[in-house]
């Protein structure tokens, strides 16, 4: 059976940026013990996997990549999306696979001073922002507010912010976030695909605090119908509830991990009606139809057919 798994696609992607990692790695070694963490030289890379481990308990199988590893040559990417958390370097090739990408039907999600420097390490900010037609709007300015903070969205969520505030002006993307009587947060609709931006890192801030939930449901809220339906995930967040699902000849293999000090009942969505049944489990977990019972420190393997 493993011999010839591999892992079900959800068309979902982190990506990370090589020039982001280089060029905060060049800025946070002068600075040891920066006053906060988005100042550090890991930054890029600690914003990313925020994003991963809200996604992953969300339970979607999640692909981390550089963006050269992503396949940007395809006709059409509906149903496909990025996330670009807090990569503050991007060349104009990359902008310009980007705006391809989400004008063939793909969904950018963008947070973080993303884009702030070219990959020279000169500010994109400067002048013309080179991510203006795609992103519908531009940065107005960065504040320092404090290490974590509320981020209201227009839809009631509150996400929590770290470090930065991120004001920006729209130019044809509609405002989803405000702070008084300024731009938070955007929508843009580029070609076939659309781009959510906020400048502020909210991924950073989510995974400073733990408070996964918030973000979790911003998220689940604006990720496609096609992506949601065609996806093996959680009905709803897990907190400290992990799934990874792979597709085998003898059908599809979900690991699902309970990170809690509690038992966890999970409702796992599948793209089809299916039969389950334990392929193995370490403490004794239970299932009926698409529910699971997993003990504290679990991990159990659910086969799909």
């Amino acid at each position: 059976m493993f011999a010839k798994a591999r892992e079900q696609e959800s068309g979902i992607s982190v990506i990370y940026i090589r020039e982001s990692m280089w060029m905060e790695y060049a800025m946070g070694a002068t600075d040891p013990k920066p006053d906060y963490y988005a100042r550090h030289k890991d930054a890029g890379v600690f914003s990313t996997v925020g994003m991963f481990e809200t996604l992953t308990q969300m339970g979607y199988q999640v692909n981390y990549k550089e963006i050269r590893e992503y396949d940007f040559t395809r006709d059409d990417y509906t149903g496909k999306v990025i996330f670009l958390s807090n990569q503050r370097s991007l060349s104009a090739t990359m902008i310009g696979w980007l705006e391809d990408f989400v004008s063939k039907g793909g969904q950018l999600i963008v947070d973080g001073l993303t884009g702030y420097y070219d990959d020279q390490m000169v500010t994109a900010m400067m002048y013309r922002f080179p991510l203006e037609n795609l992103f519908g709007a531009y940065p107005l300015e960065f504040k320092v507010v404090s290490d974590t903070f509320p981020v209201a969205l227009s839809n009631g969520v509150k996400l929590t912010g770290h470090c930065w505030r991120g004001f920006i002006r729209t130019t044809t993307a509609t405002p989803i976030a405000t702070y008084g009587n300024d731009v938070l947060g955007s929508k843009n609709t580029f070609g076939k695909g659309e781009v959510y931006w906020i400048p502020t890192p909210v991924a950073m801030g989510t995974k400073l605090s733990k408070n996964y939930a918030q973000l979790a449901a911003w998220l689940d809220s604006i990720l496609s119908k096609k992506v949601k339906d065609n996806a093996f995930r959680f009905d709803k967040f897990q907190n400290d509830g992990f799934m990874k699902t792979m597709c085998t000849p003898e059908g599809y293999l979900s690991v699902i991990i309970n990170k809690d000090s509690k038992t966890k009942q999970f409702a796992i969505h599948t793209p089809s009606s299916m039969r389950s049944s334990i392929f193995f489990a370490n403490k004794g977990a239970k299932i009926n139809g698409n529910k699971i019972t997993v003990s504290p420190e679990e991990t159990a393997l659910i086969l799909w057919k």
